[in-house]
């Protein structure tokens, strides 16, 4: 049995940087206009600053959603491992809202998770 660390791309650590250091994450939505994307996975850094100075549209994220974090919960602990979710605070990111509500709670799809809001993002 291990000990995995689950984040989202609010971390602002790259996919390689986390298979690095054995850290799942998991891609916030993004939007310009009607388009959506996934951070980290279908719009780099790099390309989201291109596109808010060259979109008409300002971006807006959303929230993983409920369904989303159960099934990744269940995908990293389905072996028995446990799991720490480090979220942004529910002050700035409706993401712990979405584990909260998972349609299966999250003491049901883990074993004693333990989940950390940040309290002071960088």
């Amino acid at each position: 049995m291990a000990i995995k660390i689950l984040t989202d791309s609010a971390s602002d650590i790259n996919q390689l940087e986390a298979e690095k250091m054995g850290i799942h994450l998991m891609p916030i939505p993004i939007t310009f206009g009607e388009t959506e994307y996934l951070d980290g996975v279908n719009l780099m850094p790099t390309e989201f600053y291109d596109k808010l100075e060259s979109s008409q549209d300002l971006p807006v994220t959303s929230q993983i959603t409920p369904f989303k974090y159960e099934e990744t919960f269940e995908e990293l602990t389905a072996n028995g491992d446990q799991l720490i979710v480090i979220t942004l605070s529910s002050k700035i990111s409706k993401n712990i809202g979405s584990i909260s509500v998972s349609p299966r709670s999250v003491a049901v799809s883990c074993d004693n998770p333990y989940i950390k809001p940040a309290t002071n993002p960088a």
